[in-house]
């Protein structure tokens, strides 16, 4: 069974929202988390490393029960 991971964490493959600064407010998704430095890419295609405190992950929506 996966480990459950703490709220507020952002892992590989996730949505965010970037709280830092720069494109403050902008949705990214989480290329590789590095400990306290993530690369994220933005929707219009930029990268960026940026700290991993910076980043609010976005919940997915949970598989259908059926």
């Amino acid at each position: 069974m996966p480990r459950a991971r703490p709220p507020g964490s952002v892992a590989n493959g996730d949505r965010a929202v970037f709280l830092g600064l720069g494109p403050r407010g902008k949705h990214c998704d989480v290329l590789c988390v590095r400990g306290p430095c993530t690369n994220v890419r933005f929707e219009d295609g930029r990268g960026m490393l940026c700290l991993t405190a910076d980043l609010h992950p976005i919940p997915r929506r949970p598989p259908p029960m059926w």
